[in-house]
């Protein structure tokens, strides 16, 4: 999946989830604290969502945020040292404070896990 595919997606759910509260786009960027051009682009999958924003989504929706990846089909390479390599790449050049953070969202998520 590519990263327009994901934005896509995210945009559908968080569109899906705002409507189903009768919420409008105002009211939704209000709360995430975005201005509604920005939500509505999100919205349409034009712009990606920060991992912050995406907590703040799950907060005010009431959803763990794996919701949000529900209908996402993303290849995962099998074996724990690729995983592990995958990781390190990505993560390479964060600061202190950046890697503290994932730490705690990593943690976020195992706790959502059943």
């Amino acid at each position: 999946m590519t990263k327009r595919e994901l934005c896509v997606v995210m945009g559908k759910t968080i569109r899906a989830e705002r409507q189903s509260r009768g919420l409008t786009i105002d009211e939704l960027s209000e709360l995430v604290n975005i201005s509604p051009g920005y939500m509505g682009l999100i919205e349409r999958g034009e712009r990606g969502v920060t991992t912050h924003k995406l907590m703040n989504f799950s907060h005010i929706f009431g959803l763990p945020t794996d919701n949000f990846f529900q209908h996402c089909s993303v290849e995962v390479p099998s074996g724990v040292k690729v995983l592990r390599d995958k990781i390190n790449l990505l993560t390479s050049g964060f600061s202190e404070k950046e890697l503290g953070f994932l730490v705690v969202v990593v943690q976020e998520f195992r706790q959502m896990r059943p």
